[in-house]
């Protein structure tokens, strides 16, 4: 966030009066002195555009009319690439269950081709935001959703949701959470043991006097059930998002957004 601040306006200096006697001369002013530049080997020659890397393989993911969009791209541990993002139809043998879902696809390393798809999605409008991968190739993604998926429930508006997969594509588990109002995760990650993953975003929340403010979520799971073990709301009472995260070696979790307020209140 920045900050600014209204300095007092100065009044302007009065005019000359005719009386005043006009200067002599022109200040002086110091000559500019350019650097020196050596000569290319073949001055005569025209600039060329020549990268040091081509094209090696391309895929291209989508059906029909629908609106794809890939969201983040990640690598398992033998190379394969795993893609994640939000679709408005059915992708490979995946039937959409309406409105936008979450995708995910893994691709092979050495041909681009697709291994697998899945979709997760309720019906509604739901956003796939970020994905992480664990030590054991598990797939963690997270966005909103706008209606119950599987066995869990929604609270209304958009929910922050979450979803794991193993590495050959089979879901492990799913969940949400969220108020009345906007939720959305756009963050997640995992410690280097496999133990907790993190999910970070926004909720929407009223006072009792109605007046409406958005403050950072952040969450903690356990990885291998998808359990809750704690929560932490904090921000102040404009409008704060978390938009990105990391998490170092001993599990400190990093979070980074945007704030409408000049001040911070820190954790509440």
């Amino acid at each position: 966030s920045l900050v600014s601040s209204n300095e007092p306006t100065q009044e302007p200096s009065a005019e000359p009066s005719i009386e005043q006697a006009a200067p002599t001369s022109a200040p002086q002013v110091a000559p500019i002195v350019y650097p020196t530049i050596a000569p290319v080997s073949n001055p005569t020659a025209s600039p060329s555009y020549s990268p040091s890397f081509s094209l090696a393989m391309y895929s291209m993911v989508g059906s029909g009319d629908a609106t794809t969009k890939i969201v983040s791209v990640k690598l398992l541990s033998g190379g394969d690439i795993i893609v994640g993002g939000t679709s408005s139809g059915s992708l490979g043998n995946q039937t959409s269950a309406g409105g936008n879902d979450f995708f995910i696809q893994r691709y092979s390393a050495t041909t681009l081709s697709v291994v697998w798809t899945v979709m997760h999605g309720s019906g509604g409008s739901d956003e796939l935001y970020s994905i992480a991968i664990d030590s054991s190739d598990n797939i963690y993604a997270v966005g909103s959703c706008s209606g119950s998926i599987d066995d869990s429930s929604f609270s209304g508006d958009t929910d922050c949701c979450f979803v794991k997969y193993d590495a050959s594509g089979a879901k492990k588990y799913s969940g949400m959470e969220g108020g009345s109002q906007s939720d959305v995760a756009t963050a997640v990650v995992v410690d280097s043991a496999s133990t907790y993953f993190h999910m970070t975003g926004y909720i929407t929340q009223t006072s009792s006097s109605n007046a409406t403010s958005i403050v950072v979520v952040w969450s903690k799971f356990e990885a291998e059930t998808g359990n809750l073990v704690s929560y932490q709301f904090f921000g102040n009472s404009s409008y704060n998002y978390a938009n990105a995260a990391a998490i170092d070696n001993d599990g400190n979790v990093y979070i980074g957004g945007t704030s409408t307020s000049a001040s911070y209140e820190g954790l509440a």
